[in-house]
């Protein structure tokens, strides 16, 4: 082998290392924006998830700080459903800000019951309250629950 050969191998060898280190480059990237998404995703789903539950207000919001989350902000918007009616529809906008910039976004819908939705759904019907609920999810007629601790014996 002579040293031409040696030297072309070598400046191969360096063409073929340099598409490499572009090719980990773009892949350790593209690895990052889809860790970002998925956490926005967590974040919008757990704000949603506290706004169903009723530990936040179901009001709409702009854009706000996420506690316990540096550099994620969220944004609420709730929209009444003329049909069927008591329904809101609820957005959930989360955005990362990354030195000054905006990096990963996630927006997630849900339909819920306005919080007015019980009280008018009870007023419509006063016999629905007339059976009673056991802790098993059973609806007795006639208001009647079972008799005993619920203690097996």
């Amino acid at each position: 082998m002579t040293l031409i050969e040696v030297l072309l191998a070598l400046a191969v060898l360096a063409i073929v290392m340099g598409a490499v280190a572009q090719l980990v480059n773009i892949g350790t990237r593209a690895a990052e924006a889809a860790e970002d998404t998925a956490m926005a995703q967590l974040v919008a789903e757990s704000k949603m998830n506290e706004l169903a539950s009723g530990a936040a207000p179901l009001s709409a919001t702009g854009l706000a700080d996420y506690e316990g989350r540096e550099g994620w902000q969220y944004s609420v918007e709730v929209t009444p459903i003329p049909e069927p009616a008591g329904l809101v529809s609820v957005k959930v906008l989360v955005q990362q800000t990354v030195d000054g910039e905006n990096g990963a976004s996630y927006e997630l819908y849900r339909w819920m019951p306005s919080e007015g939705f019980l009280d008018m759904a009870l007023a419509e019907d006063p016999g629905a309250t007339d059976s009673s609920t056991t802790a098993s999810g059973l609806s007795l007629p006639g208001g009647s629950a079972p008799s005993g601790s619920g203690d097996m014996p």
